[in-house]
């Protein structure tokens, strides 16, 4: 967090300042969109191209240097836990294409507020992943792409 200036995960809060702006302007994050921190970032930075999310920037943003994450490992003993690991898998992955496609999103609707659901940045934004071999990840990343095509499918349904 200290290296890139970024919050992680659920490791941040938020200035009752910085929450009153994101009211006042209706800023919200999209339903279902996983990479919430990343845009809590983005938001605090006041970047909307993301390419300097990588840079810190203390005027936006300060982390706590004494902060850290305190969690129970996975167990290869523990059955249950390889599902658990799976899981977390296709949700890493389903956020990277929940980034891109909010990339995608405001390249193409500059200025626009986000879409009230993640699977409509895909819609909005014109992006649609699709499936390439990953090397040994090619599984975790066609299972992601195939839970997205099923939104999308799903959601164009119900609007019939």
């Amino acid at each position: 967090m200290l290296k890139f200036g970024r919050v992680s995960g659920g490791l941040y809060a938020l200035s009752g300042r910085f929450v009153r702006e994101l009211k006042s302007s209706c800023t919200y994050i999209p339903e279902g969109f996983v990479g919430e921190d990343f845009l809590i970032s983005a938001i605090a930075k006041d970047r909307d191209n993301y390419s300097e999310l990588g840079i810190p920037n203390t005027l936006f943003l300060a982390i706590e240097e004494k902060s850290y994450f305190k969690f129970d490992q996975l167990s290869l003993l523990n059955p249950p836990d390889y599902i658990a690991y799976l899981k977390r898998l296709i949700r890493y992955r389903l956020r990277d294409y929940q980034i891109v496609a909010l990339t995608y999103f405001n390249r193409r609707n500059p200025g626009a507020r986000l879409p009230h659901s993640a699977i409509e940045l895909f819609e909005k934004g014109s992006y649609y992943p699709r499936l390439y071999w990953r090397g040994r990840y090619t599984a975790i990343d066609w299972l992601a792409v195939i839970k997205i095509r099923l939104s999308l499918r799903n959601r164009h349904n119900s609007a019939r």
